[in-house]
């Protein structure tokens, strides 16, 4: 083949891989906006059932709780991987990822489940009814929180060092395995150890409440105490180890609060908000939750 002749033919398996390429992406990209409406009709169609379900499964009906506005997040793109959901407190709002969540009515074979396990879902385990369930959870929180005179229980981060923590952990989770960035994410920790650690014994016991919420307790716990980390910056990175049944900090957290809400409900959650527990109790987890038993069945 001459020269020129080996050019255009490149030229041409170039050009018709590229021309593919756009097309795939434009059918996969149709794809992903129907699902994301799909998910988001369906949520409209079964959102005050869960939620009227959760108030009464949580005994909340004297409060009279009204449900959160609910916002749908559509990122651009194809970047899906978020399958969760936030709860902002301040506007009152949960905000779902109607890209990344499916919905219970897919069919669990067939070319529409493998397609969206393949583009739009990194957990399929995770339903939008569980997750808006979850975010439900930190609702239910902070109302109580707040009913406990707490206007924010939340620790403070200084902004400078959540602008810092917040690009340290996008570093860590895009370069972990490459050793300065690993080093520097280790440092980090250290030098706000205090700070963070405040945060992060925060975060466990508000995922676990949430994550008690999401199925009212009957989620199998298969966290173990031995799971939990032994030293403080291994407890701040917690939220970042990814176990064989969920993130740490919502399986621990679940582990963690777990007996304590089944047995007493609304009052072990204000246990839990008024005494979470510190550094030192993660020791001996056991000894948290019978001392927090034993408190409250004064």
């Amino acid at each position: 083949m001459k020269p020129q002749h080996a050019i255009r033919a490149a030229q041409g398996l170039f050009l018709g891989a590229a021309i593919s390429m756009l097309g795939y992406m434009g059918i996969t990209h149709a794809a992903v906006e129907a699902h994301a409406k799909r998910v988001q009709a369906y949520v409209e169609q079964h959102a005050d059932g869960w939620f009227a379900a959760q108030v009464h499964q949580a005994r909340l009906q004297h409060l009279n709780l009204t449900i959160p506005h609910i916002r749908y997040r559509l990122s651009d793109g194809l970047d899906t991987t978020d399958t969760g959901g936030d709860y902002n407190k301040e506007t009152n709002t949960i905000e779902l990822n109607a890209r990344g969540l499916r919905y219970l009515q897919m069919p669990r074979t067939g070319f529409s489940f493998t397609f969206a396990r393949k583009h739009l879902i990194k957990n399929p385990r995770a339903t939008v009814e569980d997750t808006f369930r979850h975010e439900v959870g930190h609702y239910f929180t902070e109302v109580i929180a707040a009913r406990m005179g707490y206007e924010d229980w939340k620790p403070k981060l200084d902004a400078e060092v959540e602008w810092q923590l917040d690009r340290q952990n996008t570093a860590f989770i895009f370069g972990g395995d490459n050793e300065p960035v690993r080093q520097s994410y280790l440092d980090f920790l250290k030098k706000h150890e205090s700070t963070l650690t405040d945060v992060q014994l925060y975060n466990i016991v508000n995922e676990g409440i949430a994550e008690y919420f999401e199925s009212n307790g009957t989620t199998v716990d298969l966290f173990t105490d031995i799971d939990w980390p032994s030293g403080i910056t291994d407890l701040n990175k917690m939220h970042r180890i990814d176990l064989r049944y969920g993130s740490g900090n919502h399986a621990g957290g679940y582990h963690l609060v777990r007996p304590i809400i089944q047995e007493y409900g609304v009052k072990g959650i204000e246990y839990l908000i008024a005494n979470p527990p510190q550094v030192l109790d993660f020791r001996d987890i056991p000894h948290y939750q019978t001392e927090a038993l034993e408190a409250l069945c004064r």
